[in-house]
């Protein structure tokens, strides 16, 4: 058997999930403003100024916080505060170097009990200094040759993910009285696997596992950073990462510096650490054999049927009747609440605008149970937590409104609005439930972030609070006589019962990881209860005892567990002087110029794709406009080039501009005997328009993009008899058009191939003179994909036609093709490419999972997934001397999915095949990332 190398990166010219433009920018219609000092800028919206003055006293208080540890003062930051989204989240980021907050008020209980701007502020500005104070040694050594791109590329290679954000949540908990290391449903999946004696190991937790569910890097890496810095001191991961940044080359730096800093080993350190749990936290019975992983949510008793949300790693959430599955859904039962009556489930559904990648949306779904149908009532808006009324005619909602206000909306069946219920002064609404005849009972925040449950009058138009505020981190109203909820105590999450009239709170679960989703009939109550594998729905009969002086809601509820108490840290608790100060009016608001700094590199490089190179990227800070500069030598006909392009992405459509000079230079020998050079020059001028759309619809989303192109190639003059392509000072017009489509089911991770869609990539460009429209010359390209379910559970079928067409001659002034198939072949797998005027490749893949492994070898390598491919290729090609060729070839391709070096997601790939010209046996070895 031969036996061949190849190495492939992440490459395909088509089949990509992504779109091929960025459409990452806010609406164009939002006029932005500015604060500052000397170091913090703000960017937000008009309408968002309090809002801005708010998160900007807050970040210069906390950038002190967030930065003693490493005792480094970063340099100036600029903060944009992102309004149009419709999920809660921050981030910071290089190239440039920025961070966002998308200003949507945290709707779930998933990131702590704080302010939302009081997390992003301390939590996002912790990653502000973690990357400035890296920014040392021979990471700074790689930012002086490449800027932030390659300064990102190292942080990204020196240190994982667990770190960064594990390091935030440690004093995002350590630096306030909330924080995600101060509530109990923070840790329950990790809790749950460490009772049970699991046994996940540390590479599982970085690969990940196909077969169950883990904690995320968030999770478990805030628990190594605070192992760490209680058994070492609170400044061990600054020295500890300061000597990672020595060798960002490194995959095990991190390892290697933690060994020289505090003298163990890290495999010893994280094993201490389960161990440690384990004794704190105590057992829990571990899963029968048989037992897979499963999480049951939302349990809904109605008529005698009782309705819940099942995931497993085997398919996506699904609606259950009686223990039977009836639908799939796109939709998140654990942080977004529904509502389910005898004809209809009400939920709601993230989906993006068209055009804009930070606008998005959070639409109302009807289900109908009875004939299966799914209907969006809502378009355009941010629905969520729907609730159907006690007579089944009215749905309540909580709104985020394009204002930045948030507020109760009632609605027919259909959608239409009937009514709109604003929040107190100063308040938000979390959620609502409807309560007696005429009454609601609502979630509020605070100006703080406290929560408290109130009552509102619907004749009276009336607030009540029958709480007092807390930092408790309470969630999932539902109301049956009485209010229930769920909410932290003692180290655990369980459900509790507040009685409307006395206002008395009484516990109702007892549960040792977390009890959520509480939904009560008559004298029995139902939930969702963690368990070693998921989650599973319980019942119970209703009995619920009163907590002595409602402590529930007092600073008294965290415990002493490492699951509200790892970090041994008394809570800090601002006073409300403190909070006042942070509502100021006296901070000069100034207009922000959007292109500022569009013309400032970020990121440079002295290496092309085409050979030696000096390049630059530029971009301003919302990506509306960037650009990129070249001035290289081609490193195959070693020429000099020059290029120049400019990006518009602030409306709609998107426009790209071009410039180029290259020298040329081509050396003919077909003749045996003979080899004759040829040299002109090149000048270019181009502009190419895109137009995105962005759409899901329930299990599906794609992406539409069509582009038009105009160029003007002008070809210097030549010798009479060294011309090429027959052109000499002449001028060339390429003019072309490029469409992009797909459609795509919802695929779960076990699944290789979507479940079902296209992918359709079309492209043609014609070249003609200037000066009389003559056709020099065409090149068209095609690439079609369809899949389909194969005949087991996660098999898959792919089919796909692709090629390429042009004129028969290659003396034409030719565009070069930069298609590459993601298999690594133009032709069907084993033959090589020649030029051809025309082929045509019709592809047949069949995929089925194989092994799920979970093991590796010492730190070196750790494998989580095995599968397999089976393939026929068969090409139709046709060549210049007018001669056909049919190639075709078959065989198989096994995937081996591996974490090598704790670092990089590499499959080792093995391709085994017959060409229908031999009869023996060919293997190629192969790698991709």
């Amino acid at each position: 058997m031969k036996i061949w190398l190849l190495f492939i990166l992440l490459g395909t010219a088509f089949a990509q999930e992504s779109l091929p433009v960025d459409i990452a920018q806010d609406s164009p219609k939002i006029q932005w403003k500015q604060i500052e000092n000397d170091s913090l800028r703000v960017i937000f919206s008009s309408e968002l100024e309090n809002d801005a003055r708010f998160v900007f006293e807050l970040i210069n208080y906390y950038k002190e916080v967030a930065s003693q540890t490493y005792e480094h003062h970063s340099e100036k930051i600029t903060i944009v505060l992102r309004p149009q989204s419709a999920v809660a989240n921050g981030f910071v980021a290089l190239a440039p170097r920025r961070s966002e907050f998308f200003m949507h008020t945290n709707y779930s209980p998933f990131v702590g009990s704080l302010e939302w701007y009081q997390t992003l502020a301390i939590h996002e500005y912790r990653h502000i200094v973690q990357f400035d104070f890296l920014n040392r040694s021979n990471i700074a050594l790689g930012y002086y040759l490449g800027g932030e791109a390659i300064q990102a590329t190292l942080l990204g290679l020196t240190l994982p993910p667990w770190y960064f954000e594990g390091d935030a949540v440690w004093v995002e908990t350590t630096q306030t009285n909330g924080g995600r290391g101060r509530s109990p449903r923070f840790a329950a999946r990790l809790k749950a696997l460490v009772m049970s004696e699991q046994n996940i190991t540390y590479d599982q937790l970085l690969a990940g596992d196909y077969t169950q569910g883990l904690p995320n890097h968030y999770v478990f890496g805030y628990f190594l950073v605070t192992k760490a810095t209680l058994k070492y001191g609170p400044k061990i991961w600054a020295q500890i990462t300061a000597r990672a940044a020595d060798e960002p080359l490194n995959p095990y730096a991190l390892y290697s510096a933690f060994t020289d800093i505090t003298g163990d080993n890290f495999d010893g350190f994280y094993q201490e650490t389960i161990r440690e749990l384990k004794k704190l936290w105590g057992d829990l019975a571990p899963p029968r054999p048989t037992e897979e992983y499963k999480l049951q949510k939302r349990p809904h008793s109605i008529a005698g049927d009782l309705y819940h949300f099942e995931r497993t790693t085997d398919h996506l959430w699904q609606l259950h009747k009686n223990g039977k599955a009836m639908e799939e859904f796109i939709l998140d039962p654990q942080s977004h609440k529904l509502d389910i009556n005898e004809d209809y489930l009400f939920y709601t559904q993230t989906r993006p605008h068209h055009r804009y990648g930070y606008k998005s949306f959070e639409e109302l779904i009807r289900f109908d149970l009875k004939n299966s149908e799914k209907k969006q009532l809502s378009h355009g808006q941010r629905f969520f937590h729907p609730q159907i009324s006690p007579a089944g005619d009215k749905i309540l909602v909580t709104q985020f409104g394009d204002d930045h206000s948030w507020s109760l909306k009632l609605l027919t069946l259909e959608g239409e609005e009937l009514d709109s219920i604003a929040p107190p002064q100063g308040h938000k609404i979390v959620e609502a439930v409807w309560g007696r005849e005429h009454e609601l009972y609502l979630l509020l925040l605070n100006l703080r972030g406290e929560k408290f449950i109130s009552q509102f009058d619907l004749r009276q138009r009336s607030f009540t609070a029958l709480t007092e505020a807390t930092r408790n981190n309470i969630w999932n109203l539902h109301f049956n006589e009485n209010i229930y909820f769920e909410a932290d105590y003692k180290g655990a999450v369980n459900i509790f019962e507040l009685h409307p009239l006395t206002q008395v709170i009484a516990q109702c679960t007892s549960e040792i990881i977390q009890a959520s989703d509480p939904f009560v009939q008559v004298d029995k109550i139902y939930y969702s209860n963690t368990t070693a594998t998921g989650s599973a729905i319980k019942s119970q009969e209703l009995s619920c005892t009163p907590l002595e002086n409602n402590n529930l809601l007092l600073i008294d509820f965290l415990g002493s567990t490492p699951s509200d108490d790892y970090h041994q840290s008394p809570a800090k608790t601002l006073s409300e002087e403190q909070w006042n100060s942070f509502i100021k009016r006296d901070k000069a608001i100034d207009h922000y110029n959007e292109y500022s700094g569009a013309l400032t590199p970020h990121s440079w490089s002295f290496i092309g794709s085409r050979g030696s190179e000096i390049s630059l990227n530029t971009s301003n800070i919302l990506r509306t406009l960037s650009l990129y500069a070249a001035v290289g030598v081609n490193a195959e006909e070693q020429t000099p080039y020059y290029q120049l392009s400019l990006s518009y992405n602030k409306y709609y459509p998107i426009f790209s501009l071009n410039f180029a000079h290259v020298d040329r230079r081509y050396t003919d020998d077909d003749d045996d005997d003979t080899e004759e050079e040829f040299e002109w020059s090149e000048k270019k001028v181009g502009l190419s328009v895109d137009l995105p759309y962005v759409f899901q619809r329930y299990l599906y989303s794609g992406f539409h993009n069509l582009r038009f192109s105009y160029d003007l190639i002008a070809v210097g003059e030549q010798r009479e008899d060294r011309e090429i392509y027959d052109l000499s000072d002449e001028t060339l017009k390429a003019k072309g058009v490029h469409f992009q489509t797909q459609m795509l089911k919802t695929k779960i991770p076990k699944e290789i191939f979507a479940p079902l869609g296209y992918q359709l990539d079309l492209s043609y460009t014609d070249y003609s003179l200037q000066q009389n429209d003559d056709l020099v010359n065409y090149l068209g390209v095609y690439n079609l994909s369809l899949f389909s379910p194969g005949f087991g559970e996660h098999h898959g079928i792919h089919f796909r036609v692709s090629g390429e067409y042009r004129p028969q001659t290659k003396y034409l002034w030719q565009q070069q093709t930069e298609y590459l198939p993601s298999e690594g072949y133009t032709f069907s797998r084993g033959y090589g490419f020649d030029f051809t005027p025309h082929f045509t490749k019709y592809t047949l893949e069949y995929a089925l999972p194989g092994l799920y492994p979970n093991t590796g070898y010492k730190d070196w390598i750790y494998f989580n997934r095995i599968y397999f491919k089976i393939f026929y290729d068969h090409t139709y090609s046709h060549f210049n001397d007018e001669s056909e060729r049919t190639l075709n070839s078959k065989g198989m391709e096994i995937y081996f999915e591996s974490l090598t070096f704790r670092k990089f997601p590499l499959t080792y790939g093995l391709r085994l095949y017959n060409r229908n010209e031999a009869s023996d046996t060919h293997g190629e070895l192969f790698i991709t990332l």
